[in-house]
């Protein structure tokens, strides 16, 4: 038997995916799946220091199909320049 839930922390912007997996035994395991979610005022300020420059971010690139599209999927692309390579 598996039990299931998720746990949604908005001000930490994280998602928790909690299974409860028992066996024929009565033996029982707990998996925690912890998922951080970014926004593009989160991620510039993380990128610009590690070098990375010309950071564009897009939203609404996926299809409209399921809830992992338009504004909960982010990509961005940026770039780093040459000789900032950390040692």
């Amino acid at each position: 038997m598996v039990l299931s839930d998720s746990f949604l922390y908005p001000d930490e912007k994280v998602i928790l995916y909690q299974h409860i997996v028992m066996d024929k035994s009565e033996n029982f395991d707990v998996y925690r799946f912890w998922t951080h979610f970014f926004s593009s005022g989160d991620l510039k300020p993380m990128l610009e220091p590690e070098g990375f420059g010309d950071i564009e971010c897009f939203d609404d690139v996926l299809p409209d199909i399921d809830m992992w599209n338009g504004e909960n999927v982010l990509f961005c692309r940026t770039r780093k320049a040459v000789g900032e390579m950390d040692d």
